[in-house]
């Protein structure tokens, strides 16, 4: 019937104290701002080396379908995906590339407009700074 001072204590220590929240709420905070930077970079980065390969690999294609058809001057991207060329989702390609190693294809991605990459005819590949 009565409670010593010592058992009201402890039924009255429930909880949290208003300090300890605001101390996990600003440690929470500090890591998502490091985090959500990183992450950002880690994905454009992840773009640029999309479109390094499917550059690469247009590339190759082309060289592929110049080599199974020696009349052909042009290889335009429809000729690529025909020799081989897969194309990774996002990106989107347009030019085409000549027999005698002019032109180029222009390689972006749906997500980031402004990376892109660039490989002319003679297979040197152009890719924008990513951040």
């Amino acid at each position: 019937m009565f409670k010593t001072m010592h058992e009201m204590e402890i039924k009255d220590n429930k909880g949290f104290t208003i300090a300890e929240l605001l101390i996990a709420i600003a440690i929470i905070v500090i890591l998502a701002a490091i985090a959500i930077p990183e992450f950002n970079r880690y994905r454009a980065r992840s773009i640029a080396a999309t479109l390094n390969s499917d550059a690469k690999n247009i590339y190759k294609a082309c060289s592929a379908f110049f080599a199974d058809n020696p009349s052909e001057t042009i290889c335009a991207v429809q000729d690529a995906v025909s020799s081989g060329y897969l194309q990774s989702n996002g990106v989107s390609v347009t030019g085409s590339i000549n027999s005698n190693s002019t032109g180029n294809f222009t390689l972006t991605h749906s997500s980031n407009a402004a990376s892109n990459a660039i490989i002319d005819g003679s297979g040197k590949l152009t890719v924008s700074e990513v951040p």
